[in-house]
C-alpha cells in the first residue's frame, strides 16, 4: 500500500535565494568557473549584503533552516549572511548548485558584445 496516500499536507518549505549584487555584476564580468572565482574577489558588494539582509528580514525563515549553497564566493557570502542573521547551524556546500559553464564567454560582457554584437533579439 502507498503510505503517501494518507498524507494531506507536507511540512517542508523550500526557499530559493539568488546571491546579492556581486562585484562581477558591477564589472559586467561572467564568472562561471571556480578557478576564475578564486583568482579575484568577485564576492558581494555592500549593496549585495544589504539585499541579502533585506530578503531575510522579509522572509519567514527560522534558525532551523537548512542552508545549501554553491562554492562561488558570491553564493558563500550570501549564505554566510543568511546563517548569521538566522542563527542557523551550518551551511552545506555542493558543486551541484554551481553556475553553468560559459566556456569562452568567461570574460567581460563588453568583449563578448564586441565579438558577437548585442544580445537582443
Amino acid at each position: 500500500m502507498n503510505h503517501l496516500r494518507d498524507i494531506t499536507s507536507l511540512k517542508n518549505r523550500y526557499y530559493i535565494m539568488r546571491h546579492g549584487q556581486s562585484k562581477a555584476n558591477l564589472q559586467q564580468i561572467i564568472v562561471s568557473l571556480p578557478r576564475s572565482d578564486s583568482r579575484e574577489d568577485y564576492g558581494l558588494t555592500e549593496l549585495g549584503r544589504e539585499q541579502v539582509r533585506a530578503s531575510i528580514a522579509n522572509s519567514s525563515l527560522t534558525a532551523d533552516t537548512i542552508i545549501i549553497t554553491s562554492g562561488f564566493s558570491r553564493a558563500t557570502e550570501t549564505s554566510d549572511t543568511v546563517r548569521a542573521v538566522l542563527g542557523a547551524a551550518e551551511i552545506q556546500v555542493t558543486d551541484k548548485l554551481r553556475e553553468r559553464n560559459f566556456g569562452s564567454w568567461e570574460r567581460p560582457i563588453t568583449q563578448i558584445m564586441k565579438r558577437y554584437g548585442t544580445m537582443t533579439g
